[in-house]
């Protein structure tokens, strides 16, 4: 008569530590190749932010030369504000007081959260910062994903038909548009 050998059929340890040590592995590259892709679609948006605001200027200043409007938003106190056109300032080639109303512009959006997306940075509070700063050094290495204008108030730009955007995307990634109107 055959006896019943019953086995018992588990891992043993070495086998479940290999598993998890490969486990490890994965979760290591993993990790790693998450963070790449994070830092390339942060890096991706900043700029993307950024031609939105050239794009904002460059259409603007257009419309004066074709008759039409350049809106800007000025605040009215409290929540209201009203929209002026500033075609007078392209035409005079005033581009500090068109840079400060640009600015000035993006604030009013920022108070009403409609522009915190441009630079996609709530300060540490959750609030909405104004997204784009006016002046600062030229090429200074601004706030990271923060929009910078410059316009004759600066001495290396001497032209005040001008206005520069810099936005700096990441320590290692600076942008800078001109724009001559």
């Amino acid at each position: 008569m055959p006896m019943d050998i019953k086995t018992n059929r588990a891992f043993t340890l070495i086998e479940l530590l290999v598993v998890v040590a490969i486990i490890g592995i994965l979760a290591a590259i993993g990790v790693n190749t998450f963070s790449g892709f994070q830092e390339k679609a942060k890096k991706s948006s900043c700029s993307s932010s950024h031609k939105q605001l050239v794009k904002f200027i460059q259409l603007g200043c257009a419309n004066c030369y074709v008759g039409n409007k350049f809106l800007l938003k000025l605040s009215s106190g409290g929540l209201s504000y009203t929209e002026i056109d500033r075609c007078n300032l392209v035409d005079s080639g005033d581009g500090e007081n068109l840079k400060n109303r640009i600015q000035h512009h993006f604030k009013v959006e920022t108070y009403f959260n409609n522009w915190c997306k441009i630079d996609g940075k709530p300060d540490g509070a959750g609030n909405c910062q104004e997204a784009v700063a006016n002046g600062g050094r030229y090429g200074n290495g601004s706030t990271i994903y923060e929009h910078e204008l410059h316009s004759c108030d600066n001495s290396n730009i001497s032209d005040c038909k001008t206005i520069v955007v810099e936005t700096n995307c990441t320590d290692s990634t600076f942008i800078r548009d001109i724009i001559k109107f």
